[in-house]
């Protein structure tokens, strides 16, 4: 569980000290390694894309608080290692470097810590355990487009000069 909410977001740890694996790490604990790399040897894997839009808002106290709102859609499955090499050719055409933080992934937008409103997009490749989510699509589609603009044409060059 804690894989799949790391590969989502990486700050969400379930531990204040860091995370399971971490944990596990600390204490030397060989099995349990073992018993996670059986587990995740069996199970299917998936390459996800993930939008996420974040705003400052202020609560009644008159506190400032950040309200996020992510969109998770599953683009692609099959063995961990075919969604590695599918995760490869998705980055190359974006031009996006690939980083291995919690499952590979490669952003194509990274948020500035601390500036408000924000978003972020990336791909990931985690455990098939999450299916598509968004909680209100029609506002976060708004929102997103709201933070990152309207599309632009692009005016392609035929003739090299």
């Amino acid at each position: 569980m804690e894989m799949n909410a790391l590969a989502f977001n990486p700050r969400m740890h379930l531990f204040s000290s860091g995370t399971a694996y971490d944990l596990m790490a600390r204490s030397g604990n060989q099995s349990a390694f073992d018993e996670l790399e059986q587990l995740l040897q069996q199970l299917q894997w998936a390459i996800y894309h993930v939008q996420r839009t974040y705003k400052q808002l202020i609560g009644k106290n008159g506190k400032p608080y950040v309200n996020s709102d992510r969109k998770v859609v599953l683009v692609d499955e099959g063995d961990k290692a075919q969604m590695e090499s599918n995760l490869e050719t998705i980055c190359q055409r974006r031009h996006a470097l690939i980083e291995d933080l919690h499952g590979k992934r490669c952003y194509l937008h990274r948020r500035q810590e601390g500036v408000y409103p924000a978003f972020e997009e990336f791909y990931v490749v985690a455990p098939k355990l999450a299916k598509n989510k968004c909680r209100n699509l029609k506002a976060f589609e708004q929102n997103w487009r709201e933070l990152t603009g309207p599309a632009k044409p692009v005016q392609l060059t035929l003739f090299v000069p």
